[in-house]
């Protein structure tokens, strides 16, 4: 099976460590990196439409989602989190494909920074092992 990463460059030093949980947790799964498309994309904004275009080409068994998407003084975080996580939704059901999401929504830089270490509570390594759960899913029904 092959699987793609979609990670939003925006906030780069939360949003690497994400995409390296979710290579780890590949990683330790023995998916060869061979068989994991990574795509950059400029931000969260971004990821869906990303994911919309790998999700067309029925070549995945699933897509990974990381970004940071961190309160500011205005409310742009408010509005983004409201148009991905409905449009990353709607990629999963017209394709009929798990689309997980590592896409982080914190408060702070310091929450951002804990969810994106090197450990098992990563929000990365958690999506990709949804993923591979959910791609398991698939191959089997």
């Amino acid at each position: 099976m092959h699987y793609a990463i979609v990670v939003a460059n925006f906030n780069q030093e939360i949003t690497e460590g994400l995409l390296h949980g979710a290579l780890k947790a590949f990683k330790e799964a023995r998916v060869p990196a061979s068989r994991i498309k990574i795509v950059r994309v400029p931000g969260a904004w971004e990821i869906p439409l990303a994911a919309h275009l790998l999700a067309r080409t029925k070549k995945y068994a699933a897509i990974v989602t990381v970004g940071a998407v961190v309160k500011g003084a205005t409310t742009h975080d408010y509005w983004i989190n409201h148009a991905i996580f409905p449009a990353l939704q709607e990629v999963a059901e017209e394709y009929m494909i798990p689309v997980t999401l590592g896409i982080i929504t914190c408060n702070t830089w310091k929450q951002a920074e804990a969810r994106s270490r090197n450990n098992h509570d990563n929000r990365g390594y958690c999506a990709a092992k949804a993923a591979l759960n959910m791609a398991e899913l698939f191959e089997k029904t």
